[in-house]
Formats: C-alpha cells, sequence, structure tokens
C-alpha cells in the first residue's frame, strides 16, 4: 500500500505541479477582481478580508427560477464554473493516464485492486485538498491579514454577493466559505474518477459538466456543485437545515468510493 500512495504522490502530483499551479493563478485572477469592485464601494486602497474574498469567488448566482421571477437577467457565475471545471481538468488528467503508463504494472504488482483503487482514491482527496490550500494561500496574501477581521464580512458588499452576508457568526462563514466548496470539490472529484473508470473520461467530463450547469440553473442541492455556492447553502444554514447538504455530500464520497472498489474488481484491464 505504502508503494501505491507513494507512486500516485510522485506521479500524480510531483509530476502534475505546472497543471496544479495554475489553479491559483486562476483563483488570483478572481481576487484582484474582486479588490477592484471593492475599491468601488469603499473607495481607492480598500481591502477585503480574507472571507470577504472567499465569499467573492464561491458567492455563485440566484438560481434561474429566481431571477426569472425577479425580472432580472441571469448571469452565468464565470468564477465559480472557471474553479468547478479545472478541477475536473485536474483530476481528470492522471488516473486513466497513469493506467496506459505505469499503473497497470503497479496493479499487477500489488495484486490487490482495491489496495489500487483506495490509492486513486486518496491521491483525489489529497489533491483536492492541496488544491485549496494552494487557493487559501493566494486569497490569504492579497487579503487582510488582520487575523481579527479574517471572517468579517461586511454588510457594504451586499451588492457584490447580492446577499448580505454580515450577520452571519463566524463558525456559518467558514462553513459556507471553506467546508462547503471543499467538500463539495471532493465529492464531485470522487464521483469523477468513479466515473472515469466505470465508463470513460468523456463520460466523466460530461457528467460533471451537467451538473455544473444543473447546479448554476437550479436550486437543487441534487446538483451537487451548487452546494458550493454561498447563495445556495445560505438557505440551509438560516432555516437549520444545513446538515442536509453535509450529510449529502459525505454521502457522495463515500458511495463513489465504495463502488469503485466493486467496479475495478470486476473490470477487465486487458481488455
Amino acid at each position: 500500500m505504502r508503494g501505491i500512495i507513494r507512486h500516485d504522490l510522485y506521479a500524480g502530483i510531483g509530476k502534475q505541479w505546472g497543471r496544479m499551479l495554475v489553479f491559483p493563478i486562476i483563483i488570483g485572477v478572481c481576487c484582484m477582481i474582486a479588490a477592484g469592485r471593492a475599491e468601488v464601494i469603499f473607495g481607492e486602497g480598500a481591502c477585503l478580508s480574507f472571507s470577504e474574498t472567499a465569499a467573492f469567488i464561491f458567492c455563485g448566482v440566484q438560481p434561474y427560477a429566481v431571477a426569472r421571477e425577479a425580472a432580472q437577467p441571469f448571469e452565468v457565475p464565470i468564477f465559480w464554473i472557471a474553479v468547478q471545471l479545472y478541477t475536473a481538468y485536474i483530476i481528470g488528467s492522471y488516473p486513466l493516464h497513469d493506467m496506459r503508463m505505469y499503473g497497470i504494472n503497479m496493479l499487477i504488482r500489488t495484486k490487490s485492486r482495491r489496495k489500487w483503487w483506495l490509492g486513486k482514491v486518496l491521491w483525489t482527496v489529497a489533491v483536492i485538498l492541496l488544491l485549496y490550500l494552494m487557493a487559501g494561500l493566494v486569497v490569504f496574501l492579497v487579503s487582510d491579514h488582520s487575523l481579527e477581521h479574517m471572517w468579517r464580512i461586511r454588510g457594504e458588499l451586499w451588492t457584490l454577493y447580492d446577499a448580505d452576508l454580515s450577520a452571519f457568526s463566524k463558525e456559518e462563514i467558514i462553513l459556507m466559505t471553506v467546508v462547503f466548496p471543499v467538500l463539495t470539490a471532493e465529492a464531485m472529484s470522487l464521483i469523477q474518477l468513479f466515473l472515469m473508470f466505470a465508463a470513460d473520461a468523456v463520460f466523466a467530463y460530461a457528467a460533471v459538466g451537467f451538473l455544473c450547469i444543473g447546479g448554476a440553473f437550479y436550486a437543487s442541492m441534487w446538483f451537487l456543485p451548487s452546494c458550493s455556492m454561498i447563495l445556495r447553502t445560505m438557505k440551509y444554514v438560516l432555516n437549520g437545515t444545513v446538515w442536509k447538504p453535509l450529510i449529502l455530500l459525505q454521502a457522495a464520497c463515500i458511495i463513489s468510493a465504495a463502488a469503485g472498489c466493486v467496479t475495478v474488481d470486476r473490470k477487465d484491464w486487458l481488455e
């Protein structure tokens, strides 16, 4: 098992740094745009807190039906979609390529398909944590470094988010700006990983794209990517049902990992 983990960390992370570093660059661009809009509200030299910047990236949009009822144009959440799709690209770029190269030899040597699959699951979890750790570092560097203001969201920024987030507690802000985005990314990545081996990479990418588009347009948490949108999860926080999306996301992670064990046991890798 250690050999599998070392191989995936070396080949799946060590050799993928070029691609992975693009992710914090995307986050950095979002941060600069957020800073520019903050200056429009507060004046030149204004600085957002960590949570205010993160909220801008993961704010998302109101569902299409809500925008239509309010007679407002539906805005595509460009920043949010960019983060979701590039994450999917990173997850999809390694496992199948590895299987066509050294991975099949590793699978034969370990004599355990389930251990090999577990290695890929652990790789996926590690990659998501690393990507979001780098993203968090970028957000921290360009934001107000004061720990006192780190989890503060000012009411004057309601136009930036299309909602007043100032009334939420520190714990609720951490939940919406950190926990939900990371947990959603883990769930979607494990689903994608499973679909890549159960079907193929094209189907997996198509499924992720479908869920992202559905999550942007519709309010249902069953479109899992929408669980990383603050404008969607805030309603669960407000009505005390935040456990629903949390359980759904955790169940998606567990079911995807378990289903993958069954799939790799039955799949003919030499066909």
